[in-house]
C-alpha cells in the first residue's frame, strides 16, 4: 500500500506529472507538463507547479500532433499567470504574480527554480529558492516549492516545516492545506493529516484527490467505513475530471476494503 500513497503524493507535489503532454517548441526545447486550458491562441500548462502560457505560434507539436494556427499571436513569449486571484486549477498549484510589464528577482529565480525542478535538480532549485525568499519573506510559493523538492528527495520532515512556513503566510490555499495532510500522514500522523485534508475538502469539495488521500489516511487509522466513504467520493470526483489514474487508486483500494471484514 506504501507505493499507492506515494504515488498520490507525487500526484500532489508536482501537478500532475503523471499525465504530463509532451509540447514541442519550434525553438527545439520540449516540455513535459499537464495542459491545464486551452484556447485558439495559446495553452496554459502546469510546470512542477506553476501555470505557465506558451502561444500557439512557438509551437511544433503537442503528443506528436503538429499544430497550426491561423490567427496572429499578440506576443512570443512564456508568461506566468498574473491573475489577481490564485490560479486554482484541480489540483494544488504553486503560484506566483509578476507585474505586468516588468519581472521581479523573485519572479525570475522562481522561475529558474522551477525549471531545475523540471530536471530533478532539486538541490540546485532549493538553493534558487532561497534566494527568492531572501527577497521576498512574505510570499509563500518558494517556500511551497522548497518542500516540494524535500518531499522528493525523501526528506519529508524538512517539508513539513517548510509548508508550515507556507500556511502561516497563505493559511486560506488549498494546495498548501491539502499537502500538509499528504505530508503528515506522509509521516505516520494520520489524526494530522486527516484535519487538513478536511480543511482542504472544505476549501475545494469537488477535489477527488483530496478525498483520495484522506481515503488512505482513514485506511491507515482502520477506520474503514470512512475510507470507502472517502474513496467512493474520489472515484466519483475522479471520473468527473477525466482522472483516470485516481479513478484506478481509488478502485483498488475499493476492492481491498471488500475482503476486510
Amino acid at each position: 500500500m506504501n507505493k499507492k500513497i506515494f504515488l498520490f503524493i507525487a500526484f500532489i507535489c508536482l501537478s500532475n506529472i503523471l499525465f504530463a503532454e509532451t509540447i514541442l517548441l519550434k525553438s527545439g526545447k520540449t516540455i513535459e507538463a499537464k495542459i491545464i486550458k486551452k484556447d485558439s491562441s495559446s495553452i496554459k500548462v502546469d510546470v512542477a507547479g506553476l501555470p505557465i502560457t506558451y502561444y500557439l505560434d512557438d509551437i511544433e507539436s503537442i503528443n506528436g500532433e503538429k499544430i497550426n494556427v491561423s490567427s496572429p499571436k499578440e506576443s512570443n513569449t512564456a508568461s506566468i499567470d498574473s491573475k489577481k486571484e490564485p490560479y486554482k486549477p484541480d489540483s494544488p498549484v504553486m503560484h506566483t504574480t509578476q507585474v505586468p510589464g516588468e519581472e521581479s528577482e523573485y519572479t525570475i529565480l522562481v522561475n529558474r527554480a522551477v525549471d531545475l525542478m523540471g530536471k530533478k535538480d532539486f538541490t540546485a532549485a532549493i538553493a534558487e529558492l532561497k534566494k527568492a525568499i531572501e527577497k521576498a519573506p512574505d510570499r509563500s510559493a518558494a517556500y511551497l516549492n522548497i518542500a516540494t523538492c524535500y518531499h522528493f528527495m525523501n526528506q519529508n520532515q524538512e517539508a513539513l516545516e517548510y509548508l508550515k512556513k507556507a500556511y502561516s503566510i497563505n493559511p486560506n490555499d488549498s494546495g498548501i492545506v491539502g499537502n500538509l495532510g499528504v505530508i503528515y500522514f506522509t509521516l505516520g500522523k494520520y489524526d494530522q493529516g486527516i484535519d487538513y485534508l478536511q480543511k482542504a475538502i472544505l476549501m475545494q469539495p469537488n477535489n477527488g484527490r483530496y478525498h483520495y488521500s484522506l481515503g488512505v489516511a482513514y485506511y491507515q487509522l482502520k477506520k474503514y467505513k470512512e475510507a470507502k466513504e472517502s474513496f467512493l467520493k474520489a472515484k466519483e470526483l475522479c471520473k468527473n475530471a477525466n482522472d483516470a489514474q485516481g479513478v484506478s487508486t481509488s478502485e483498488s483500494y475499493l476492492n481491498e476494503l471488500q475482503n476486510i471484514k
